[in-house]
């Protein structure tokens, strides 16, 4: 056991953006495979290479007994028959892929030996990857038992450490774990999927997450990931290679994100370093942007970007979009607020009748005939109307609810030992019970 885990501080995984975003449909034990061999491929491969795995290292507690073989050998050919769906949009038209995962799998019962390999296809996902991909430690995902805590894992992962949350539409998240046809309900969705795979990523990960489900109405429409480095994910000693080869990775990816592999051939090494000495990165970045934009507009791009430069041509510009860009995002930012106001109000108002009824109908049980002899007397020849009427149809005896939650409300308030509370909840003042949960009405 402690050799396995030595072997699963030793190994990175390194795979395309595209292959994590695509749709897959895997067990637990499928998902084990798959992320054993993908840690396997190393930066320098040229190729997808057939690996081996003791069958100990694909299943941790091993007490299946005579159904092992089955058992695996089900897993592989599952995977043998498997696809990777992805969809995309180009150009407002919606594109679909389908690649085979594996070419090769093998399972010997003699040697407890698994051999796999990706299919050649998929050489994409894996090889030689210039940016737009997740990387993260085997050991990260080592104690993994639910089929989709990795999947959720690797979707937070992608935005890691650039950006620290992740939304996902409620139906899309459904989409990529194929399971749109289960957990119709939140409850179920909750409890079978959301709360187990993160409670695992929570105590095996280098992530610590949580999340916020974001409503449209009373209906949950969206999850909000929130994403952050789990302070309990300790590395082993001998970790400290892999963890210096990490960051590089990271350092790379933070690099290629911001546009330093996306130099156009138009512009030489020589000439973006001295401009790099001169001006801002990110508006280098963007004024290139703008000229690839134009295309066969400018004759000479290099010139133009170096005049543009000098001259500020691209710094309004830049600024116009930038506070373009704000505007969106603060009024996405305040309609977001809006919503969120309320949905709470929606929930305070639930919330604040449930209540309000659990006590009026204790309250409406200990109502004595006294009581509602002492109301009918007080206002029977009131100047109110409708307390008249209320008074009136007492004394007939139509004892209805509207009439014995008015006598409640009169009873509480004249009690010299009701609380402020008490008096809250007779006088339906939800704005009084608002008020006390510091929530503006």
């Amino acid at each position: 056991m402690v050799e396995l885990e030595i072997k699963a501080d030793k190994y990175r995984i390194i795979k395309s953006n595209k292959l994590v975003n695509s749709r897959q449909s895997f067990s637990a034990l499928q998902q084990r495979m798959i992320t054993l061999l993908s840690s396997r491929i190393m930066p320098e491969d040229d190729e997808l290479n057939e690996h081996e795995f003791h069958v100990s290292e694909i299943i941790r507690e091993r007490r299946l007994g005579g159904r092992e073989y089955k058992t695996i050998v089900d897993a592989l050919k599952g995977l043998l028959s498997s696809q990777v769906q992805i969809e995309m949009i180009v150009e407002g038209k919606r594109e679909w892929q389908g690649y085979n995962l594996f070419s090769k799998a093998k399972y010997s019962e003699a040697s407890q030996v698994v051999s796999l390999s990706f299919a050649p296809e998929m050489k994409v996902f894996f090889l030689h990857l210039k940016g737009n991909y997740t990387s993260y430690l085997l050991k990260s995902v080592d104690g993994f038992k639910k089929a989709y805590t990795i999947r959720i894992y690797e979707l937070c992962k992608q935005y890691y450490p650039l950006i620290k949350e992740r939304k996902i539409p409620l139906e899309e998240l459904k989409f990529l774990l194929s399971i749109e046809n289960k957990y119709k309900t939140w409850s179920d969705f909750k409890k079978y999927v959301i709360s187990p795979s993160l409670k695992e990523i929570n105590t095996h990960s280098d992530l610590l997450l949580d999340y916020e489900p974001i409503k449209q109405g009373r209906k949950i429409t969206e999850m909000k990931f929130l994403i952050d480095k789990n302070p309990n994910f300790k590395p082993s000693e001998s970790e400290e290679t892999v963890l210096a080869q990490a960051k590089w990775i990271e350092d790379k990816k933070l690099n290629d994100t911001q546009n330093s592999s996306d130099i156009p051939s138009w512009i030489d090494e020589k000439t973006y370093q001295k401009l790099l000495k001169k001006y801002d990165k990110s508006l280098i970045h963007f004024s290139i942007h703008k000229i690839e934009q134009k295309g066969e507009e400018i004759e000479n791009p290099k010139a133009y970007l170096i005049k543009g430069l000098r001259n500020n041509w691209f710094v309004k510009e830049s600024e116009e979009e930038f506070h373009q860009k704000e505007k969106i995002r603060k009024e996405k930012e305040a309609k977001q607020r809006e919503q969120e106001a309320k949905n709470r109000k929606e929930e305070l108002i639930q919330e604040f009748d449930q209540k309000r009824n659990e006590r009026m109908n204790v309250w409406m049980e200990e109502l004595s005939d006294d009581f509602i002899e002492e109301f009918i007397l007080d206002f029977e020849d009131s100047e109110d109307s409708f307390l008249q009427g209320v008074a009136k149809r007492l004394d007939q005896g139509q004892r209805k609810e509207l009439d014995l939650k008015k006598v409640v409300s009169w009873k509480v308030e004249e009690d010299a030992d009701s609380t402020e509370e008490d008096v809250m909840f007779a006088k339906a003042d939800i704005k009084k019970y608002a008020s006390n949960l510091g929530i503006d009405w």
